[in-house]
């Protein structure tokens, strides 16, 4: 919408930006076509245009889903990849989730 000026999916690291996808332009139609959403897709993309194998990625305010972490480590470059998940809906599987506790006494034995 006007006045978001120029939007874009990155990789950067220290001040550096390794690649760009700007939104404007399509997502790449394979991922599309494996069911992915068009901000996964993009990514996925990003992950492809790195120069060699096994970086580990840390994302910010990007939906993960169990599907899109698979994608990532499935590709060409093998990308593991950390960040936020919602513990419902596409998120993290209940089987994989870690029990929340509220006493300190208790988190420090996890």
């Amino acid at each position: 919408k006007e006045g978001d000026g120029f939007q874009a999916d990155t990789i950067c690291e220290k001040g550096f930006t390794y690649s760009i996808y700007f939104r404007n332009m399509p997502p790449p139609a394979h991922y599309i076509v494996k069911k992915c959403s068009a901000l996964h897709a993009r990514v996925l993309f990003l992950f492809e245009e790195l120069k060699d194998k096994y970086h580990v990625c840390g994302l910010d305010n990007l939906y993960n889903s169990v599907k899109f972490c698979r994608d990532a480590w499935e590709g060409k470059n093998k990308v593991m990849v950390h960040g936020v998940a919602w513990k419902t809906g596409r998120g993290v599987p209940e089987c994989c989730q870690q029990e929340e506790f509220s006493c300190p006494k208790k988190q420090e034995e996890v």
